[in-house]
């Protein structure tokens, strides 16, 4: 949302203000404030989408082949991309944003969210394993003592 400018765009991705039927309203407009966007079902099906991707590369026997490459955020956007062109549910704007450079948008947002949460539980996983063994030896240098 922040790279695109165009308040047409903008709307056809979230809604500004949503009516959320819903028996006590108190507890959402007070979480909101007017400030929080509400995505679209498009927005959400493209996230969904990119979503899938990564956890398609980054899971199994392409884990490796994906981990090894060079650029990992062409990858993911590039196919994703791909995938939802025949899926597209936006019209051009009235400023003549095609569909296309709406959804690149989106999916290079969603690839960098998910592949640096990717990075994170990698991270911490390699980290909770270190952390393990290291425990585990200084308890057995205890038990010497």
């Amino acid at each position: 949302m922040k790279k695109l400018a165009c308040a047409s765009c903008c709307s056809t991705l979230v809604f500004e203000d949503r009516d959320i039927e819903v028996e006590d309203f108190k507890m959402i407009s007070n979480l909101t404030r007017g400030g929080l966007k509400f995505p679209r079902p498009c927005t959400v099906h493209i996230v969904l989408i990119t979503k899938l991707v990564v956890e398609k590369l980054s899971a199994g026997e392409n884990a490796q082949q994906f981990l090894s490459c060079s650029n990992q955020r062409l990858i993911v956007s590039s196919t994703a991309v791909s995938l939802l062109k025949e899926d597209i549910d936006i019209e051009t704007c009235e400023n003549g944003h095609k569909p296309e450079t709406v959804v690149k948008l989106v999916v290079n947002a969603a690839t960098n969210t998910l592949l640096n949460n990717y990075c994170k539980l990698k991270n911490d996983a390699i980290q909770g394993e270190a952390q393990k063994k290291d425990a585990a030896r200084k308890a057995k240098t205890f038990k010497k003592k």
